[in-house]
This record gives C-alpha cells, structure tokens and sequence, in this order.
C-alpha cells in the first residue's frame, strides 16, 4: 500500500501536489482544533447547561395557573438564567401555529414554522420547541431563541486541551513542510545548480538527476533534452559548412511542413468553432425542453441549494429564476420544508422518492400535487431533481366518475322505490277523496243515511269543524299530492331518456329562483334575526343556455336553501351571515354559484356531499336526497357540472356548469 502511495505521489503533477498539500494542512488544522475545540463546548453545553435552563425554563411557565399571569410575569424569567446562556427571544404559539405572545427581541415572523426555521438558517442562536400546558387546562406551543457565552466555558482545563492539540497541528504542518520541501524545492534547487554550472563552464555533457516523475521531472527530461540538443548542434556546427546545402532543403523542408500544420491548425480551429456552436444549441434545445414542460422541475445540490427553476416553477410559484437559483428550497418554496427528509433519503441511498399526492397551499388556493424525487446518479453528481405535476384537476375529475358512478346505482334503487310506494299510496288518495265525499252534505246520499240515524248533516259538520276534522283531512291530501310529486320526481330520476331543453335567459332564471326562495321559512328568520346579506353579481351578455328552466329552478332553490340552513344553524364565523349570488361565462360554459360564509366542511365531507342519503342535518331535518338529485339534474338531463369547494370555517361555494351547446335543444 505504501508503494502504491509513492508510485502516485511520483507520477503526481504539481499542482496536485500542492493541491494535497494545502489540503492536508487545512483538514489537519481545521479537523483538529475546531473539531476538538466545539465537540468539548458542545459537551459541556449540551450536557450541563443546555438541559437544565430548558427545563427550568419549562417548569417556571408551568407552576402559572394561567396565560394571564405568565403575561404579568415574563419580567421574572431574568432569574433563570445559567452563566453560559443568554435569553434572546420566547414566543407563545396558539394550535394554528400564530403568534400570540412575545417576550425579549420582536420575533422576525408570526408563525410557528417561519420562525424556527429563521433561528435554523441564524448561527447565532439556538431555537428550541416545547409544549406548555398550565394549570387551568390550556396548551400552547413555546419557542425559546438563546446563545452561549462561550468565555464562560473557557476554563483553564479547556485552555490546556486547545493549547495540546494547537502544538499538535503545528507539528503536523511542520512534517508537511518538511515533506513540501522535499518534494518540490529539492529538485528545483538541484536544477538550478546545474543549469549554473552549464552556463558558467559551458559544459553540455553534465546531467539533471530525475526524482520525481511530475512536472518537475518533465521539465528535467526537457532540460536533458535540451542539453543533448545542444551538444549534438555543437557537434553539427563544425560540420556546417559541409552540410549547408542540406541544411537549406531541411529549412525548405520545415517550411512546407509547417505551412501544413497552419493549415490543419486552422481546420481544427473552424471544426473547433462549429462544435461550440453545436453545443450552444444543444443547450439551447435542452433548455427549452425543460422550460416547455408542464411539470414543475428542481434541481437541488446536496445542501439543498437550487441549481435549476424552469418556468412553471416560475408560474406556480411566482418566483422568477434569478431570485431561486442558489437559495434553499425551504426558503424559496416553504411547501417542500416537510419533503426534505425524501431529498436526503433520495441522495443518500441513490433511489427514487415518490409522493402520490401532497397538498400545498398556493396564492391562498389548495392544490395537489404528485412528486417524484430521484438522484443524478449515472451522470457523477450529487445532485437530486424534484419533479412536482399539478394533479388538482386529475382529482377533481375522479371524484366526479366516482360520484357519477354513485349516481348510476342509484337509478335502480329510485325505480324500485317509487313503484313501490305508488300503490299504497293511491290507495291513500282515493280513500281521502271518499271521506271527503262522504262527509260532504251536499250528498243525497249522505242526507238520507243520517236521517235514517237520527242524525242531521249539520251537527255532523259542526262536531267535524269543532275536531278540526276537515283540516285534517286537507293536511293527508296535501301530504299525498306531495308524495306523489316525490314519487313522480324519482321515477324521472330513474329514466334513461333525455328530456327536451329549451333556450333560456341564465340571468333571468336565476333571479327567479332567488325570490322563490325568499319566501321561505329560513330566508326570512336570517333576514328577520340575523341580518342575512345577499349579494347579486351578473356578467352581462351571457348567451342563452340550453336547459329545463324548472329543474335549474329546482336546483338553484335548493342550492340557496342549504347555504341558509347552514347559517341559520351554525352561524357565519365572520358574524354577518352573507350569501353570494353569481352568474357569469367561462368558456364555454354559464356559470351559476352559489357561495356563503359559514362554518364550511373538511375534505371528507365535500367528498361525500353528493352522495345519495348523506346528510349533516339532524335525524328528521333532511333526506340526503337533494344534493344528489341536484348533482343528477346537472349531468345527466344537461350534461353539465356540479362542484364544490370549502374549507372548514371558510365557507362553502357550489358551482354549476352549464354548456352553451346541446344536441337536444329544441328552438321555439
């Protein structure tokens, strides 16, 4: 192994040389005293200080029995202090992770992940997180900022252990001098004599002695070279007058060879030239490979600096080039700080990470994303290059085949129901309708059966009127007829055939169905108790839409009915319950939505929302049937879409998609 070394170190050039050299000395130097120096303070800081002032610190917010007198004592956190840490900043976090106390320095952001990660990129200071729960049963997030003096820590001990590792760097620096001396300024002094004694005695038959085989040893077989050179033209020169002639024609010779070479110089300089070229517009090419890609492409080095930021990762991020390249990732785009474990495990075990979905919150809209993560390998980097692809329509359209496959199941189960229900319920209707005509004293009949009795038709209608009999009845016919409307809707439902549409203004059928549903009972108490807001938008010259004006009536009605149980309910977390009314054109497309500003539902709930009999209402408030005869009414009978967006406590905002164009349109 040793032979190997000086076999390498002898064929070595000497930049490589001093390269190693330089090297050498700054590792020793640096792995040594530093290494050294910050292992023992981190020891000591870690093992005796750091702990104890943390839990200290720890234990004095929670013996107060509440926020309000940690705010009356923060002045008192002073006394704990240790003689190697200095306080600089202790800030309190609510469960959503904002500010809502400071003490010391004015923290540098309001959210829990900025600001450690502000403390992470600052050397300065030392962030640390703990959870705080006092004594009346509140919790919160605490983040203290300190530093360390150091001069503290610099005992005498301390001073005597950097002292003996400072004279053991020096030593190994002095070895490698030594080593430098032999390597390089050696056979240069050497050279140097004897290059004098040529020049002072004029003596070509001496030699360089050859040591090294770097540089220095070229340049001692060129001198050699050179010599010999000279000795042999001594030798020609007493010879020149005999060989003038054929000196002339090697002169000739050397003329002509080297008026060749210029000229493959030249050649070499032009194919030389078109190769540049080439690869200015292969890189061109590349460049714009990667630019024209929908997907969003980053490259990272190993200290999760950005090295490449094609332009949809300007688009999403609205972050151009110039201002991305050469910063971390975490700092540029925040989204990925909870990825960089992927990053690393990708680096450092050389395979490709796979996120199938992530969530990132972008210009205040949530959208999703896949991420593969994958290594540069083969290419002899250290590099990782993150590829992200916008999959928020993708998801939204699953969701939709999912729910238009729910609602396909669902046209047996209507079919079945309604044919069911039907029988009985006409008997119903029609026993109604005998009473109603048995009761009556407008019959023959009816007189003829009493008197027969005893009794007279008058008393009878009193005691009925006196029962509240006759309303009674009116409440199972109205009843009846309404189930039969249900019925009959649901037998509808359950058909295959498209109805006719008819050319409808949008505008017009849209305020319609808002003073339909002004009338009811919801929209009245919200306005009545709740100060209820709706606000109207219409987009003008909206072409007529293809559509059954009582179905988008029914839908719309329904929409609107929703958001106001919602806030009759639940509240606005706003205060001012407010729904927003709007109609205008995208695309090809009218577009009708229906937005209010109530306590909203998680992603699981939108999910669900169209499916049939699902419902958030209380048992006997709702059937789970209207959303999902809505979402019905939409595709199947206008081929259109109905879509929902909402966050919890952000409200929730229906979207119906109507096209321009149907080949089931009949004009008038």
């Amino acid at each position: 192994m040793l032979n190997k070394l000086k076999s390498y170190l002898s064929h070595s050039k000497v930049s490589q040389k001093l390269l190693l050299m330089l090297l050498t000395t700054a590792i020793v130097t640096a792995a040594i005293v530093l290494f050294s120096t910050f292992s023992i303070l981190r020891f000591a800081i870690h093992t005796q200080v750091e702990p104890d002032y943390v839990s200290n610190l720890k234990l004095f917010i929670e013996q107060q029995s509440s926020f309000e007198q940690i705010k009356t004592r923060l002045p008192l956190l002073s006394r704990i202090s240790a003689q190697s840490i200095k306080l600089h900043q202790l800030t309190f976090f609510d469960d959503q992770g904002e500010l809502i106390l400071h003490h010391g320095n004015a923290p540098k952001s309001k959210h829990l992940h900025q600001l450690y990660a502000h403390f992470l990129n600052d050397t300065g200071h030392t962030p640390k997180i703990f959870e705080v729960s006092l004594k009346d049963g509140s919790h919160f997030t605490a983040l203290a900022a300190y530093n360390y003096r150091i001069e503290q820590l610099l005992n005498s001990k301390f001073l005597l252990m950097s002292v003996a590792l400072l004279f053991t760097a020096i030593l190994l620096i002095r070895v490698i001098q030594m080593q430098s001396k032999r390597w390089l300024i050696e056979p240069i002094l050497h050279l140097k004599a004897v290059t004098h004694q040529v020049s002072s005695h004029q003596n070509y038959s001496v030699r360089a002695n050859k040591v090294y085989f770097d540089e220095i040893g070229n340049l001692v077989d060129a001198f050699n070279t050179m010599l010999s050179q000279i000795q042999a033209r001594d030798h020609l020169l007493t010879d020149a007058r005999d060989k003038a002639n054929r000196a002339q024609q090697r002169a000739e010779t050397s003329s002509m060879e080297t008026a060749r070479t210029n000229l493959r110089l030249e050649e070499e300089a032009r194919v030389r030239s078109a190769m540049e070229r080439k690869l200015l517009e292969f890189q061109d090419f590349l460049n714009g490979i990667i630019n024209s890609m929908p997907s969003m492409l980053i490259a990272l080095t190993p200290r999760y600096r950005i090295t490449l930021w094609n332009k949809r990762a300007e688009q999403l991020s609205s972050i151009p080039a110039g201002q991305a390249i050469n910063h971390r990732i975490d700092d540029v785009f925040p989204n990925m700080l909870f990825y960089l474990d992927l990053v690393h495990q990708a680096s450092s075990t050389g395979t490709t990470q796979n996120v199938s979905q992530a969530e990132f919150k972008i210009a205040g809209e949530t959208r999703y994303f896949s991420i593969m993560i994958y290594p540069l390998n083969e290419s002899g980097l250290e590099d990782v290059v993150i590829k992200l692809d916008d999959i928020t329509d993708e998801k939204h359209l699953q969701e939709l085949v999912v729910q238009s496959e729910k609602m396909m199941s669902l046209g047996g189960l209507a079919a079945g129901m309604a044919h069911e229900i039907n029988n009985p319920l006409g008997g119903i209707l029609q026993n109604v309708q005998n009473l109603t005509r048995r009761l009556s004293p407008g019959l023959p009949k009816n007189q003829q059966v009493a008197e027969d009795l005893g009794l007279s038709m008058q008393d009878i209608g009193l005691y009925l009127k006196s029962r509240e009999v006759p309303e009674l009845i009116d409440n199972i016919t109205r009843a009846g007829h309404r189930a039969v409307d249900i019925v009959t809707n649901m037998l509808q439902f359950s058909r295959n055939a498209d109805p006719t549409l008819e050319l409808c203004n949008i505008i017009e059928l849209t305020k319609q169905a808002l003073e339909i549903a002004r009338t009811e009972t919801t929209f009245n108490e919200l306005q009545q108790h709740h100060s209820l807001t709706i606000r109207e938008h219409y987009t003008d010259g909206i072409p007529a839409v293809p559509c059954i004006q009582s179905e988008i009536e029914q839908v719309i009605i329904n929409l609107l009915k929703n958001a106001a149980q919602v806030l009759s309910e639940h509240g606005s977390p706003s205060g001012t319950p407010e729904i927003l009314l709007t109609v205008k054109q995208q695309d090809n497309y009218a577009v009708i939505q229906v937005q209010d500003n109530g306590i909203g539902m998680d992603d699981k709930t939108r999910r669900k929302v169209f499916d049939p009999f699902f419902t958030t209402k209380d048992i006997g408030k709702g059937t789970g049937l209207g959303l999902s005869v809505s979402y019905f009414i939409i595709s199947s009978h206008h081929h259109g879409l109905l879509d929902v967006t909402s966050e919890p406590n952000k409200g929730a905002c229906f979207t119906i998609k109507l096209p321009f164009r149907s080949l089931r349109v009949q004009s008038s």
